[in-house]
């Protein structure tokens, strides 16, 4: 999967910009300000319906104007390119493919599938669960076509048991939303167990190739599986009632990344850390190469910030290895090798303006 084609209006600083980008890398670069990560802005913009610096609208729009829009054409390896579309005004967007209005993000994600890595990437480790959880969540979308309408029947049904749980004289009802709630949450940690299990040697082979660590890779369900959710519901149902929420299930599970038994946000460095989240990215677009046989658009920005001159070759090596096209910001093209220039193709952008440049020879 990639892009061969992308059309840019009105996002910040970044009036108007057309791109011819190639099949493998694709490096931004210029001072900081000048526009180089709201390329990645559109990209996400089309394949997933917002930014990924937040999800307010307005904020993305270039000042002055009334909305912005992105244009693509993704050429999927069947032959014809696709081609998507998206607008987006302060209070409302409208979404293409190939001419025909889509009404769902999940269909534009379906047709253009991205990985992300901000610049706060180590969030992934450091913050709460539900980063961990959309990181699985993600790859199960695009291998398995019944799971985004699993999960979100079981968030429907969370939501009702906890609604009925701060009702009273529930009982019966309450005992109806335990059945739903437990038997989907059991098919929910399946899928979620099962893609960690498939995850972690791709992990393990990625990660020897960025940084000489070992991690511990394990997701928990977020309740004793020794016995059935529903089971567990039941018995916590007044438990739950004094709380006013549903305390166990599938929207507690964990992914747990350990070093030495340590959790990896409190034994690694901060770039140790990144090329941790990296290696994660690397091993969920091996993931979906091998299970479906697509290979998804990489977003990698402020790519080597953090990162050792040591670090930056192995991770570009590494990107390299996966044949995945990548979109790549960066301050300064100084300290990329030549194989980077030859595989790639470089643009510099400042206020706003993008345009493709040759290494100049010394």
């Amino acid at each position: 999967m990639n892009l061969t084609e992308i059309t840019i209006q009105n996002i910040r600083v970044i009036r108007w910009s057309k791109l011819i980008p190639a099949k493998g890398l694709n490096v931004f670069v210029g001072p900081n300000g000048s526009g180089k990560t709201s390329i990645l802005e559109g990209i996400h913009l089309l394949g997933v319906g917002r930014s990924f610096r937040g999800r307010v609208c307005g904020t993305i729009i270039t000042q002055g104007e009334e909305n912005c829009t992105v244009s693509g054409v993704v050429d999927s390896g069947m032959g014809k390119g696709l081609r998507m579309g998206i607008e987006k005004r302060k209070y409302g967007s409208r979404a293409r493919i190939e001419g025909k209005e889509v009404t769902k993000a999940s269909e534009l994600a379906r047709n253009l599938p991205l990985l992300i890595l901000p610049p706060d990437a180590q969030r992934l480790l450091t913050t709460g669960i539900k980063e961990r959880q959309r990181f699985l969540d993600w790859m199960l979308f695009h291998v398995e076509p019944s799971y985004f309408s699993l999960l979100y029947r079981y968030y429907r049904a969370l939501r009702q048991r906890n609604a009925t749980l701060r009702q009273p004289n529930n009982s019966s009802l309450l005992s109806a939303w335990d059945e739903e709630l437990g038997n989907l949450g059991g098919l929910v940690d399946k899928h979620r167990k099962e893609s960690a299990e498939t995850l972690l040697p791709m992990l393990c082979q990625s990660l020897s190739s960025i940084m000489e660590i070992e991690v511990a890779m394990k997701y928990t369900s977020g309740w004793s599986v020794n016995r059935p959710l529903v089971e567990v519901l039941r018995e916590r149902v007044k438990v739950d009632q004094k709380l006013g929420y549903t305390s166990q299930g599938p929207h507690r599970g964990d992914l747990h990344l350990t070093v030495q038994g340590i959790p990896a946000s409190q034994r690694l460095s901060r770039g140790e850390t990144k090329q941790l989240v990296l290696a994660l990215v690397f091993a969920q677009a091996k993931y979906l190469s091998e299970k479906v046989g697509t290979t998804p658009v990489l977003l990698l920005d402020e790519l080597t910030a953090e990162l050792d001159e040591q670090s930056q070759d192995r991770v570009f090596q590494a990107l390299m290895a996966l044949q995945v096209q990548a979109f790549i910001t960066m301050v300064s093209e100084q300290k990329l090798d030549n194989m980077v220039w030859s595989e790639g193709r470089m643009f510099h952008v400042e206020r706003g303006i993008v345009k493709k440049f040759k290494r100049t020879l010394s």
